[in-house]
């Protein structure tokens, strides 16, 4: 790590020191001002340290060397990397440098003839930085590219390497500062450094004579990098212990935030916000099995690329790795595009059409078996690992419970929100429905007509043929009342054999049409079971905001009225408000 100040700190000091100076100088020249050869030559002095000392203010701090540079690019990486699954949290970056200043002193004191360097690879593994050295002079190259294939074929061994200057094909120039390793005597150890199953690092240990190098060196060194990479493990491990519990600590306040009472659709966008935040990809899909059909499936949650698969999108994922996911209930993780090649991603072939190379899925499980599956997926190779499937897991896990518990939540709330006859919305869905569609409505500056109909004449029914008869004829009207109206249009039972029309975004003049379709689906509808058929007639009134009204008991009020006067002319029409009375 630097040990260099900052500029601020810097500017500070300079600024103090320079405030300090121009007082002495106003004491010289002014308060007093003292006579003679000797006051002037300190006043010349004392103005060029002024100047000097000004100009220094205005200057950066002190540039870094090529090796500080690398290993406080290394610690910004690890502290501000946006990819949790990676970052390594300051304290533990600091617990490092502490492994590094034992590891130092010891090959300071085990080697004390030789130089002595540890390189550790940055997080995203393109180098393989010198974090330490010995000696009173650097001879070690300050970086490695572990990419290069002399440097490959040196960490491919697990053992202690030695290094000769002059050989064929020699490493040795690879790592020391040498104009002419050839006429070198010297000669090079080098071990890697292990840990979580991959070579992390490199310990490297530089005489200047080959023969004085013996074999008690080489088990040294190789037993000292086993140190350090235990150490780095254990370090490794507290920080994954660490990140996941911040990463559970995050989660479950999201959770304890989520309003279960909304819809799914809002559940999944909160938790695909989350994700967007918590997790490195270039295409987020949450996906959802169609119990009712085999094989198929539905995407409920998007996030990134979008040219393939969007939100409310089937799937058919026979022969892909979403179903390798799916029967296995395991996640997977692929990080190289042939792997995916073989069998698709969502669906056989989609590959072809767009190049991710690297994609992990994790089954969403319930109490009721799997439900579908969360994958990441990027565009780049080697992008998730074993970190990023422990916190997707989580994220799965609870999704698994949110959905079982929406689910069963879902079916009550159904359930209580209906008319247990006609199946359409009870009185006091639709009065919250009423009062939710008008203050969308106030937002974005739209029109609603609400339609209040009563059946006419219907206690007829109920004294002539029985409630059996009579609860047919509501059941009936229900039906015919929603196949008169939109989708999106909100039917509900008022109460007895009254029934009340929400029209989204509509007006009373562009939607008369439809009201009296409505009315006339009634009227010539022949209402026949066991051996009895009837006609019926309804009355209907209509009421519009915000002409008409800005609330909903207004609103109420005036299509009753409008209804009741239809009522009073014979019934079996539409009827609209009476713009003398308002």
């Amino acid at each position: 790590m630097s040990n260099s100040k900052s500029l601020p700190d810097t500017f500070t000091i300079y600024s103090f020191f320079t405030v300090l100076l121009v007082l002495i100088l106003f004491v010289l020249f002014i308060f007093p001002a003292p006579e003679g050869i000797l006051f002037s030559v300190l006043r010349i002095l004392l103005i060029l340290l002024v100047g000097l000392l000004f100009y220094q203010s205005l200057q950066p701090s002190r540039k870094l060397t090529e090796v500080e540079k690398r290993i406080h690019d290394t610690d910004f990486q690890s502290t501000s990397s946006f990819d949790p699954l990676t970052a390594i949290q300051r304290d533990d970056e600091d617990l490092i440098e502490d492994l590094l200043g034992s590891a130092t002193e010891f090959l300071r004191n085990v080697f004390p003839n030789f130089t002595s360097g540890i390189y550790l690879a940055n997080l995203s593994g393109s180098e393989l930085v010198l974090r330490r050295e010995t000696g009173e002079t650097s001879q070690f190259i300050e970086a490695l590219d572990p990419d290069d294939e002399n440097i490959r074929q040196l960490l491919s061994s697990s053992e202690t390497n030695v290094i000769l200057p002059g050989d064929e094909n020699s490493l040795y120039e690879v790592f020391i500062k040498d104009s002419e390793p050839q006429l070198s005597q010297g000669a090079l150890l080098s071990v890697p450094i292990h840990f979580k199953g991959s070579i992390k690092g490199l310990l490297a240990v530089h005489s200047e004579r080959f023969d004085e190098l013996e074999n008690r060196d080489k088990i040294l060194l190789e037993n000292q990098a086993i140190q350090i990479g235990s150490s780095l493990s254990l370090l490794r491990g507290r920080a994954k212990l660490f990140t996941i519990n911040k990463f559970e600590q995050s989660f479950r306040k999201l959770v304890g935030e989520l309003d279960l009472t909304r819809s799914k659709e809002e559940m999944l966008s909160s938790l695909v916000q989350f994700c967007e935040a918590e997790f490195s990809f270039d295409k987020l899909s949450i996906v959802l099995l169609d119990h009712k059909s085999s094989g198929k499936a539905f995407i409920v949650g998007n996030s990134g690329f979008t040219m393939d698969y969007g939100v409310g999108d089937d799937i058919v994922y026979s022969g892909t790795q979403l179903e390798k996911v799916i029967s296995s209930q395991e996640t997977l993780v692929i990080n190289s595009r042939d792997e995916i090649a073989t069998e698709g991603r969502f669906t056989v072939g989609d590959i072809d059409e767009f190049n991710f190379q690297s994609y992990i899925a994790v089954p969403i499980k319930s109490q009721h078996g799997v439900q579908g599956a969360i994958v990441l997926e990027s565009f780049t190779s080697l992008h998730y690992d074993d970190s990023c499937s422990d916190l997707l897991e989580i994220v799965a896990t609870e999704l698994g419970v949110l959905i079982n518990w929406w689910d069963t939540f879902g079916n009550i709330r159904e359930t209580a929100s209906r008319d247990g006859l006609t199946g359409l919305f009870n009185h006091r869905v639709f009065v919250e429905r009423f009062e939710d569609e008008l203050q969308r409505a106030k937002r974005f500056g739209e029109s609603i007509v609400l339609m209040i109909l009563d059946l006419d004449k219907f206690k007829r029914i109920n004294d002539t043929y029985g409630h059996l008869y009579g609860d047919y004829v509501l059941k009936t009207t229900a039906k015919l009342l929603k196949e008169s109206v939109r989708a999106i249009d909100i039917v509900a039972r008022y109460g007895g054999e009254e029934f009340a029309v929400i029209l989204i975004n509509a007006q009373k003049d562009t939607t008369m049409p439809t009201m009296k379709r409505t009315v006339n689906s009634i009227a010539s509808y022949e209402f026949e079971e066991d051996g009895i058929t009837e006609r019926m007639t309804i009355s209907a009134g209509a009421a519009e905001f915000p002409s008409d009204g800005d609330n909903l008991r207004d609103l109420i009020a005036v299509a009753d009225e409008a209804m009741y006067e239809v009522k009073r002319k014979g019934g079996n029409d539409v009827g609209l408000p009476d713009k003398s009375s308002t």
